[in-house]
């Protein structure tokens, strides 16, 4: 009897790949959910963080502009604090004889022992008593000191076109100044260029506004502004009673002498114009 004929295998069919993958799943670790709230509350923090630098930057910032603008008024305090003061009468006070000068327009006061001689709107002088004098030669000679007051532009001869800053400038302030006047001026310590003596002293001129240092070129166009003109010079006697005088450069160390310039500059202070 035949038997049935069994279905022959494809030797060439490829058997189906089993997919393995579900094999020990069961025993995986799964993810813990408070991962997520870690990272969350990680994100937090750097947003936190991240907010907080930059008010603190801004804050920083605000903080140094402040200090900035703090020291910026510190400059500018100091800056006027070196400024020079107005100057004020910081000489001892003497006794002034007050002289109105109608020609000039003008009132000033001069020391006991001292006299005023004028002549019309020309000239007006104010002169000391005999003195003692230094020369710029350095011997003591007697001499007068004289306060001369002449119409603008009238500048002695001898200042040339230029003379020369022996000490620096002093900035004073008049006593009793009118609206018509400033409140204070300059004085300059004059050498001629005749003399030939360092440190030779020949003339105290009022500049106004004009200041020298020592050494300094003076020209006469710059003395010429001055309105009245004021400038003190330095007399020697020619004879026992001094009736007899001749010009005079004094030592410019003079200035040091209290005795000497408190007079000079009571006087010039003491200037008043109408």
């Amino acid at each position: 009897m035949d038997m049935p004929t069994r279905p022959t295998r494809d030797p060439y069919q490829e058997t189906p790949v089993k997919d393995f993958s579900y094999i020990n799943t069961q025993h995986q670790i799964p993810k813990k959910s408070h991962n997520r709230w870690l990272w969350l509350v990680s994100g937090v923090i750097i947003v936190l963080a991240a907010v907080g630098l930059f008010f603190y930057s801004k804050s920083h910032s605000s903080n140094n502009h402040k200090a900035k603008t703090t020291k910026s008024v510190v400059v500018q305090k100091t800056t006027k604090k070196t400024v020079p003061a107005k100057p004020v009468n910081s000489q001892p006070n003497i006794p002034l004889t007050t002289y109105t000068s109608t020609p000039f327009s003008l009132t000033v006061g001069y020391p006991s022992g001292w006299s005023v001689s004028a002549q019309g709107s020309t000239s007006m002088n104010i002169i000391s008593p005999e003195m003692a004098l230094t020369a710029d030669n350095g011997k003591t000679v007697e001499g007068k000191i004289v306060v001369n007051v002449v119409q603008q532009k009238q500048v002695p001869t001898a200042f040339g076109t230029t003379s020369v800053a022996v000490l620096n400038s002093q900035d004073i302030a008049f006593s009793k100044p009118t609206p018509y006047q400033a409140a204070q001026t300059y004085i300059s310590f004059i050498q001629y260029p005749s003399t030939t003596i360092i440190g030779g002293l020949d003339g105290i001129y009022v500049t106004g506004n004009n200041g020298y240092i020592k050494d300094q070129n003076i020209p006469v166009a710059n003395i010429d502004q001055v309105s009245p003109l004021i400038y003190v010079t330095f007399e020697q006697c020619q004879n026992s009673n001094c009736s007899s005088l001749s010009n005079l450069t004094i030592s410019s160390s003079m200035w040091n002498q209290s005795s000497f310039k408190t007079p000079i500059l009571a006087i010039i202070e003491s200037f008043s114009f109408s």
